[in-house]
């Protein structure tokens, strides 16, 4: 085999390095005394160990050792540090809280897609919304993610599933090409149950599995003793580190640190609270010593004396008097400037927010916030956050794609397709044309609601703008499933596709006609409830000549000009041509272009009052007389 499997375990040593006659570990001790600061003296070990330094073949990767014990130091504070797991859920629930809409737009891919999302299995392990947040979760906690797919061979249907991070030993790459991964190594326990005895037998496995993309024109059936399985390839997904890293780190790791000193500052104020509060009163008294042993004989409890379930000195009640002789004083003990602040620490909060991307009012300090913000997300976080639902739409983007190759080259596939190679010898699969003989759309899109909490008559009064153009007919700038499917993710609803589907069931149909003036038809007003007085369409006059006439005076206006610029006579009299050769192609535009809507009639009322002789009211006639007002 080549020997880049010699160099799985992570680290290797080029081939040009000058051993001068040294083994490798004669190397590896050389290399620690030569460079001062290396990844593996960031290593942590256990939570009480502090630091580890430990031997590294090169400085731009963890040992597979020193990064298990990340993950682990890792995985514990997001179960026991409330600010760490706090941390991990905010961004959790901003990512996924309000679910995704995924679709393809080509109706046969889609109907593959929406099987594979809504498989059983498949819900379980990525699909569906709590397997989502989980996966967020993990990918913060640990760094990584590593999903493996499971293909029937005859129809093509895609089941995924998950390799623990802790099980991967190695990444091994193309030789040539450090960014391209070409094998996993896995090392795992693998329990068989014993359904006679009830036992398990557990045995260590080791095996490798093919990234997703690699093709090769050989695939050996094994490598070493370890079987390689080529129908099970694995999608790495890594975050945290950094670029050149073939392992992820966990995005908790540079907040681990500053976690644990607001715990142990927490404790130590505790621990001073609760030591100043065993004392509560100081009582000053003559006598000297036996005066201070006849107050604490007075002050003092009598269980435990001749009767240890009978108290005959409680303390005394709430609103109590303290009654004593001269000289003797009782006073609350003072703790003032003993007693340390909790607003102390906030400078190791703030490095935990720091290390997290957050705001200090995502973990609970509300002192700094207000109703602005309790609304709005401040723009760095918003963006942080939008960036990882990128890294999400990027996810299932390739998972889909490769759903979507599967079921295209299997014999019972639902799709029809052929593996093509480009010019450069990549692989491709192509998909062929759809039944109107048009190539077929493999595009999936991935659309998150709006992250920020808008109000929704905005977001449906926006829609409506964009479907209309201002007006209230469709301006046919969107057919009607498009124009459906954005006011239903601008009213947040759940289920799209089902709503869609019911709705808008046909492609390409407008929403509404757009309905457009004519000049032998005037635009028409729908009636309202109101009576309205509307003016009959007149006939603009012919005024062809009016565009030369505009054009002559423009023409005269910048012949008056003189060479400076200056104002003069024939200037003054040229623009009052040009003013007068508009005028008439002014009020053409506005004859044509005026839609002329009255408002509500609106009622006089006039009380006629009839009196007698005596000037008494005999009777009260009231009179409305309708006034029209129109607008234009």
């Amino acid at each position: 085999m080549p020997n880049y499997i010699d160099s799985a375990y992570g680290l290797a040593v080029p081939q040009a390095w000058p051993t001068n006659g040294h083994t490798r570990d004669d190397m590896d001790g050389y290399t620690r005394v030569g460079l001062t600061e290396r990844l593996a003296e960031l290593e942590l070990a256990a939570e009480d160990a502090g630091w580890l330094r430990e031997a590294a073949w090169n400085d731009r990767d963890f040992s597979r050792d020193g990064l298990k014990r990340i993950l682990r130091l890792s995985r514990l504070s997001y179960l026991k540090n409330p600010l760490i797991q706090r941390g991990v859920n905010v961004q959790a629930v901003y990512v996924w809280g309000q679910g995704v809409d995924i679709r393809a737009a080509d109706d046969a891919i889609n109907e593959v897609v929406q099987a594979f999302l809504a498989d059983k299995q498949n819900q379980s392990e990525l699909t569906s919304h709590e397997a989502r947040v989980s996966k967020e979760k993990e990918l913060q906690v640990t760094g990584n993610l590593f999903f493996c797919f499971f293909t029937r061979p005859a129809s093509g249907k895609v089941r995924i599933r998950s390799i623990p991070v802790d099980e991967i030993l190695a990444v091994i790459t193309n030789p040539d090409d450090q960014m391209e991964p070409w094998y996993y190594k896995r090392q795992y326990v693998r329990a068989e149950l014993d359904t006679i005895n009830g036992a398990t037998r557990d045995s260590v496995e080791i095996a490798y599995y093919p990234a997703w993309r690699y093709h090769p024109d050989v695939k050996p059936p094994t490598i070493g003793n370890a079987v390689v399985y080529w129908d099970v390839p694995v999608y790495h997904v890594k975050v945290g580190g950094l670029r050149d890293m073939r392992f992820g780190v966990p995005e908790t790791y540079a907040a681990l640190d500053w976690a644990r000193a607001v715990k142990a500052d927490l404790e130590d104020y505790a621990t001073t609270k609760r030591a100043l509060s065993r004392f509560a009163w100081n009582m000053t008294t003559k006598g000297g010593a036996k005066g201070v042993a006849a107050a604490k004989t007075k002050m003092g409890t009598t269980l435990g004396n001749s009767d240890p379930y009978t108290e005959t000195n409680p303390p005394p009640l709430t609103g109590s008097m303290f009654i004593s002789g001269e000289g003797t004083q009782l006073q609350p003990m003072r703790t003032s400037g003993a007693q340390p602040s909790t607003d102390d620490g906030r400078r190791l909060w703030l490095m935990v927010a720091s290390a997290m991307g957050l705001p200090e009012t995502f973990f609970g300090e509300a002192s700094v916030g207000s109703h602005a913000t309790a609304k709005t997300l401040d723009r760095p976080t918003e963006l942080k956050m939008r960036d990882r639902q990128v890294l999400w739409t990027d996810i299932f983007k390739d998972i889909l794609e490769y759903v979507i190759d599967q079921e295209a080259t299997a014999p019972g596939g639902t799709l029809q397709g052929t593996v093509e190679y480009d010019a450069d010898g990549e692989r491709y699969v192509d998909l062929g044309v759809d039944a109107d003989g048009n190539e077929r759309d493999r595009q999936v899109e991935v659309n998150f609601p709006p992250m920020l909490e808008r109000d929704a008559l905005q977001r449906v009064g926006a829609v409506v703008q964009a479907i209309t153009l201002g007006g209230y007919p469709s301006a046919g700038t969107f057919d009607k499933r498009t124009a459906t499917q954005l006011l239903l993710q601008a009213l947040s609803e759940d289920d799209i596709d089902q709503t869609l589907d019911r709705l808008a069931p046909d492609d390409g149909v407008p929403l509404l006609p757009p309905v457009l003036p004519t000049a032998a038809e005037p635009p028409k007003v729908n009636a309202p409830a109101h009576p309205q007085i509307a003016k009959p369409a007149v006939n603009p006059p012919d005024d062809t000549g009016a565009e030369k006439d505009v054009q002559e005076a423009a023409r005269a206006v910048r012949e008056s000009r003189g060479h400076t610029g200056d104002l003069n006579d024939a200037m003054v009299d040229a623009v009052r041509e040009l003013r007068a050769a508009i005028r008439p192609i002014a009020r053409r535009e506005l004859r044509e272009r005026a839609v002329i809507v009255a408002k509500p009639v609106t009622t006089q009322v006039t009380k006629l009052v009839e009196r007698n002789a005596d000037g008494q009211i005999v009777s009260v006639t009231e009179r409305h007389e309708p006034i029209a007002e129109e607008t234009t």
